[in-house]
């Protein structure tokens, strides 16, 4: 077995996708003339253009335009069933979805209607493909207020026992100071769900210290710049924060020139958890078996370290123990096996 079929056969979990930034451009452009969108809106093609060859400093501005066009129920459970679909034809068994609440009030009237009907959507991709999605509510750095709402919400038993396991803020950290954001983070602290921040980005390993003392996160996105701290890594280590990388991502905003540069092998030797993801696949053109990929090819890690970067995903997951113990057991099952065929 070749490598690059090993790797798109390897059982994986995924655990940041944002579900807006996974749209396929021919389904947004169908869901567009559906809705009448192209008759009305100026410029139409040159937003469908930004999701094949975007500018990434303008992925907020497009994601909202975009998103607004998804009027119907039926748009948006499309959406969430063709995303689980393709995660599946990836063997991805289990996935946690990003979902900012606040991109679909064309179609929603309420977080409870939205979650109803993007459940609806999972629902029938487990039918047919088996695949296991919950959901993680994220809400843009502008919006302080909302994120008490939702956060709140998201963290009721109610809305946990539809599928919703985690929170959290994404946007540039040059918007608002993370302590403008404690006291929603501080509310479902207590409440066993995860806890999610995007830091790094614009602020480096400043911005992941600050996110670290200021939120007590479980997962920090990107975490740029985390790297060349080592009291930093060890803090990570220690407090199990879990980071998700998407080295297209980095690539593509320029924080490094080429991969091979990419200081993956720093974050994982440190014992930081370190989980590779797919985030926003259609604005980077990638995919999480295109992730595994990338860092194989760059040499940033080894098949067999790849393999644990697997089992982080497995690790970092809102799965309950029995089920995390459990998927542990089929993932090295499934990797011994592969191992033998690819030797």
């Amino acid at each position: 077995m070749a490598l690059n079929d090993y790797i798109k056969v390897m059982p994986k979990v995924e655990l940041n996708v944002l579900l807006h930034a996974a749209i396929h451009p021919k389904t947004l452009a169908t869901i567009a003339d559906q809705n009448d969108i192209t008759d009305q809106l100026k410029h139409f093609q040159n937003w469908i253009k930004q999701y094949t060859t975007p500018d990434v400093n303008k992925l907020d501005e497009v994601s909202r335009v975009t998103m607004g066009w998804i009027q119907q129920p039926d748009d948006l459970k499309l959406i969430v069933y063709e995303l689980a679909t393709l995660l599946h034809h990836q063997n991805v068994r289990y996935a946690e979805i990003s979902v900012d609440p606040t991109l679909f009030s064309a179609v929603t009237t309420s977080p409870e209607d939205l979650l109803t009907i993007i459940n609806d959507g999972r629902d029938r991709a487990e039918r047919a493909w088996g695949i296991k999605v919950a959901w993680v509510m994220l809400i843009p750095r502008e919006e302080p207020r909302k994120a008490e709402e939702i956060f709140r919400w998201a963290s009721t038993m109610a809305s946990r026992k539809a599928g919703i396991v985690g929170v959290g803020v994404s946007g540039k950290e040059s918007i608002l100071p993370v302590g403008q954001f404690e006291r929603p983070y501080k509310t479902v602290e207590k409440r066993d769900v995860a806890r999610v921040i995007r830091a790094g980005d614009d602020l480096g390993a400043q911005g992941v210290q600050a996110a670290v003392d200021t939120l007590n996160p479980t997962r920090i996105i990107d975490a740029r710049g985390a790297a060349e701290s080592a009291e930093l890594l060890t803090r990570l280590r220690e407090t199990g924060v879990s980071v998700m990388v998407n080295l297209s991502r980095a690539l593509k905003n320029g924080w490094v020139k080429e991969l091979s540069a990419y200081p993956l092998r720093t974050i994982y030797d440190a014992g930081v958890r370190l989980v590779l993801c797919s985030d926003m696949p259609t604005f980077y053109n990638t995919s999480l078996t295109r992730e595994y990929q990338l860092a194989l090819d760059a040499e940033l890690l080894s098949l067999e370290e790849l393999e644990d970067v697997a089992l982080n995903a497995v690790r970092a997951s809102m799965l309950d123990e029995d089920g995390k113990a459990a998927m542990m057991e089929q993932f090295k099952a499934e990797h011994e096996t592969l191992r033998a065929l690819h030797n």
